[in-house]
């Protein structure tokens, strides 16, 4: 398993201070988060000079937290699109070829469910292009299904991918699917995944360290185990690294078990 971590388990530090963390705890790479570079006024030269000492492997998390790409109004609509074209940008000089990019939301809980679908097929066509333009990777997240998420089930990613002929690829993020439902039998029926977020949730919250929450994760471990795509380590800690140590914890837990083979060894194939 190649595990990276976000960026947005310390919060509090700036990009450069984060990934030479990161390279202190020997994880394999690291997911550059757009909303930390701006939000500590971190400059893409700086992030370069960091890097370029540090044996990690990158990729990149596109801004989401105030952009709707299908917003009913035009403004949002194309403000956003140009935030994530300058993240391919940024991702591009930053070495870290693959983009995470979250869908569209509804503007309205429930309305106009058609006319967004239709826009977020439009807007994915345009995304792709500006994707290949850089040099990077488009990787749409799947969701949870809550609020106003547009793409939250493997069928609606799928139907997303068909329509614009498979010319995407996907980031799965496994604190995104229903406790009631298997993660494993999820994750097999994502088309295309290229990347995979990491963490736990419970009934009441999402991107907790793991083993603090409900999810049976014992399966989807094992599955992963011997996966060549990026596994990133997510979860938002404003205060400490607490959370990342908890990850890395738990992990390292499950590697013990398995070499004393006291833990479940997925039966899945994919």
């Amino acid at each position: 398993m190649n595990v990276y971590a976000s960026t947005t388990l310390l919060w509090s530090k700036p990009i450069p201070e984060v990934l030479a963390e990161f390279a202190k705890l020997g994880l394999y790479g690291a997911e550059i988060w757009a909303e930390q570079m701006n939000w500590h006024g971190t400059s893409v030269f700086e992030v370069e000079r960091a890097q370029r000492d540090l044996p990690l492997a990158y990729t990149f998390h596109a801004p989401s937290w105030d952009l709707n790409q299908i917003s009913i109004n035009k403004g949002i609509r194309e403000q956003s699109l140009r935030e994530l074209e300058r993240s391919f940008e940024t991702a591009a000089k930053l070495g870290a070829s693959n983009v995470t990019v979250h869908p569209g939301r509804l503007s309205v809980d429930g309305g106009w469910l058609e006319w967004h679908q239709e826009q977020q097929i439009a807007v994915t066509e345009t995304l792709i292009k500006l994707a290949e333009q850089y040099g990077v990777l488009l990787s749409l997240e799947l969701m949870e299904p809550k609020g106003k998420e547009l793409i939250t089930t493997p069928d609606e990613m799928n139907t997303l991918l068909e329509a614009v002929k498979g010319r995407f690829s996907v980031t799965f993020d496994v604190a995104h699917i229903p406790l009631h439902m298997d993660v494993v039998e999820a994750y097999l029926a994502t088309k295309q995944i290229s990347k995979v977020h990491l963490s736990d949730s419970s009934r009441s919250a999402y991107h907790l360290a793991l083993g603090e929450g409900d999810i049976q994760l014992g399966p989807i471990l094992a599955l992963l185990e011997e996966a060549t795509i990026p596994v990133v380590l997510e979860g938002m800690d404003a205060l400490s690294n607490r959370k990342l140590l908890c990850h890395l914890h738990y992990l390292e837990g499950v590697r013990q078990k398995q070499k004393e083979g006291l833990y479940e060894v997925s039966g899945y194939q994919r």
